[in-house]
């Protein structure tokens, strides 16, 4: 997920950094976990509409990393966001959340 002046960034890449899908969401809503989970949750859909069976999740926020691979939605304020991801989640025979690495934020960033 990138941010930048139009809003959030999504893109599938194959392990080799090949960039296979782009996408932007504009919309924002002041809260960064909140957008940063509308824009994964999007991403979900757009990889189920695709019938890809696994897919990894790359974000920025290490807080938010860690309560969806944990399967925890303590925090109020991303509750809702957070257990619709989970919904979608179930859905992949797999799907971790990881740290957005260098790499690819150079990939991202080349878009």
């Amino acid at each position: 997920i990138k941010e930048g002046r139009a809003g959030y960034g999504i893109f599938a890449l194959r392990s080799c950094l090949q960039v296979i899908q782009t996408g932007a969401y504009n919309e924002k809503k002041g809260v960064r976990e909140i957008e940063e989970c509308e824009v994964a949750k999007m991403a979900m859909i757009r990889a189920l509409e695709k019938g890809w069976p696994s897919i990894v999740i790359h974000s920025n926020s290490k807080r938010l990393i860690g309560m969806f691979n944990q399967n925890s939605s303590m925090d109020s304020l991303v509750k809702t966001p957070l257990e619709d991801m989970f919904a979608f989640k179930d859905l992949f025979a797999s799907c971790p959340c990881q740290v957005l690495t260098n790499d690819m934020n150079i990939s991202c960033n080349s878009l």
